[in-house]
């Protein structure tokens, strides 16, 4: 196998991953009708307790030594919605539905507040499904237009350098 062909099969197998990861909150049923995303993005909105433009500086993870669980780090360069802060510690929220970053990413993030504590969940911050057809047809990729409709919606372009989805998903 040649070296571009190399390439591009992990390439592929990247995406594929990524798009599954999509799925692993709460894939929808086969008979499941999801509203349109204009909906969605309207829905997310009212239901978000906050909406920053920010940069990761700290990833999460888990402190095995002390056993317990280490926060993201989201500083905030704008607020759309929500409280004035500096800097959110989103936590990892149970079931499999937060959103993975990478250090240094400039992202987009709906926010839920539960007991004082932040998270960016996928269901705020993924249209549902994020990907869809239909068994041997092209999947087409609903994650793009969602970002392009909330931004319509909030009423501010993201900057060019902030991600329209994060790059852990």
């Amino acid at each position: 196998m040649t070296f571009k062909n190399m390439q591009a099969l992990i390439l592929s197998l990247c995406w594929v991953l990524n798009a599954s990861a999509a799925f692993a909150c709460s894939p929808p049923s086969p008979d499941y009708k999801a509203p349109a995303l204009t909906d969605q993005v309207k829905q997310n909105i009212r239901q978000a307790d906050a909406i920053v433009d920010g940069e990761i500086v700290r990833v999460s993870g888990y402190d095995q030594k002390n056993k317990k669980e280490i926060p993201a780090v989201l500083k905030v360069n704008r607020i759309l919605k929500g409280p004035k802060i500096q800097a959110f510690f989103l936590r990892i929220p149970g079931g499999g539905c937060e959103i993975g970053f990478r250090r240094k990413e400039k992202v987009r993030l709906l926010l839920s507040e539960s007991g004082g504590s932040w998270a960016a969940l996928e269901t705020l911050n993924l249209p549902s499904p994020a990907l869809s057809g239909s068994s041997g047809t092209h999947l087409i990729d609903n994650r793009i237009p969602y970002a392009r409709l909330l931004d319509k919606q909030v009423g501010l372009p993201r900057s060019a350098d902030t991600a329209v989805t994060p790059e852990g998903l």
